[in-house]
């Protein structure tokens, strides 16, 4: 999915060196197609796929075979796509061809990212691995796939947007299928090794307790089932949605624009290179993950928001000062994303485990906090950053990004010693 998403919107931009920049869409125009697939993307996410998970892990069934079917339609329609662009027909941004596809590729492939992330959440609560010890593989096939996406495209055609989207649509195409392959074998190894899919160990104990974030006393007391009671600490809750919501809006700048952003700007900017500043990012996110479970017990989930909002707000401000010759400073500001995603989700993660109620509940809930974070935060902030954009520079946007951040900062802190009286 990484090279797809972070090279969607250099594929849509028009460019002052386009033939015909009419055929492509202004940053605005890329900013509401994002939104609207993120729309998509919130709406399946957490009224199917989140659901659908909850009802699996009540009767205890095996993901498995949901997991593998929710690879096809995706790969069906990115074989689609790329045959359209190796016919010579790609669906350019005034096609009508373009938002349908789009949309339904969008839709297609929230099913395999919701179910995995799903998994790996509830393993945590069965198992002694933190989230960040299984989130670290996304990560690092995340920064391999787009730095070797670049790499191809560069090596066939510097130039040619088409070439790059082939590429991207190409490499997914193959991981899913690896992914489906994996899942079978999986299954058959399973098997073999008399796993059954009812055996789990005890759960073991959550990484927050509800002390440790100083909640209060009131709650909302959602009933009872099967002997444990289900209970959902509402203010708790809502503060670490909101975050999630006013965070993902600011990040979007980054993730939405950011290639663009190089691409326009610099004029010694490639394909390889921007895949390896994804590679970069995710490079020292790795870390991060593998240690998140001492990371949160020692820093605490507050702090680690907070040290997410100043990680961000030093690295969009820096941005806007790297010279036009030394394109390589992004390198060097991008290992900032370890603290800005990967710390920041994992702490996000476990407090929503904890404050969101039993084990059966936590496919919508988790559905909901990854929701509200990459698909309405991203989505509304992309309408936002192509808007200013548009209306002012990258430069603006940028900084009106760090300053928001950074009164958000502040008012979370408020708020959360009030939360926690």
């Amino acid at each position: 999915m990484a090279p797809y998403i972070k090279f969607l919107p250099v594929l849509l931009l028009s460019s002052s060196d386009d033939i015909s920049p009419d055929t492509y869409l202004t940053a605005q125009q890329v900013g509401f197609l994002l939104a609207f697939l993120s729309l998509i993307n919130f709406v399946s996410s957490t009224l199917i796929f989140g659901p659908l998970m909850d009802k699996l892990a009540a009767k205890k069934k095996s993901y498995r075979v949901p997991f593998l079917l929710s690879f096809i339609p995706p790969t069906i329609t990115a074989t689609i796509i790329l045959l359209l662009y190796l016919t010579n027909n790609p669906p350019l941004p005034h096609q009508p061809l373009l938002v349908p596809l789009l949309s339904l590729f969008s839709l297609t492939t929230v099913g395999p990212a919701t179910i995995l992330e799903t998994i790996a959440i509830l393993d945590t609560a069965n198992t002694q691995t933190s989230y960040g010890s299984l989130r670290l593989y996304g990560a690092l096939g995340w920064g391999v796939c787009s730095y070797l996406s670049g790499i191809v495209a560069d090596y066939i055609d510097k130039n040619d947007r088409d070439t790059l989207a082939s590429i991207t649509y190409g490499f997914f195409i193959v991981c899913s299928v690896v992914s489906m392959g994996a899942v079978v074998g999986d299954h058959y190894w399973g098997r073999r090794g008399g796993e059954t899919e009812e055996s789990a160990a005890e759960p073991n104990e959550p990484l927050l307790d509800i002390d440790d974030i100083e909640t209060p006393p009131q709650s909302v007391d959602e009933g009872e089932g099967e002997g444990e009671t289900k209970t959902i600490l509402a203010a708790p809750l809502i503060l670490l949605t909101a975050n999630l919501l006013i965070t993902g809006i600011c990040v979007s700048f980054v993730e939405s624009f950011l290639f663009t952003y190089i691409s326009s700007t610099y004029p010694t900017s490639t394909s390889s290179f921007l895949g390896f500043l994804i590679f970069v990012m995710t490079l020292f996110e790795v870390p991060i993950f593998v240690y998140s479970k001492q990371l949160i017990a020692y820093v605490g989930v507050q702090n680690i928001f907070t040290l997410s909002h100043v990680c961000y707000i030093l690295r969009v401000v820096a941005y806007t000062y790297v010279p036009l010759n030394r394109i390589y400073f992004f390198a060097f500001l991008e290992p900032l994303h370890a603290f800005v995603f990967a710390a920041m989700m994992c702490a996000a993660v476990e407090a929503g485990r904890t404050l969101g109620g039993t084990e059966k509940a936590q496919g919508t809930i988790q559905a909901l906090l990854r929701g509200v974070y990459y698909y309405i935060g991203l989505g509304v902030g992309s309408v936002i950053g192509g808007t200013l954009i548009d209306l002012e520079s990258y430069h603006f946007m940028y900084r009106a990004g760090g300053v928001g951040l950074f009164v958000w900062a502040i008012a979370f802190r408020v708020i959360d010693c009030f939360v926690k009286r």
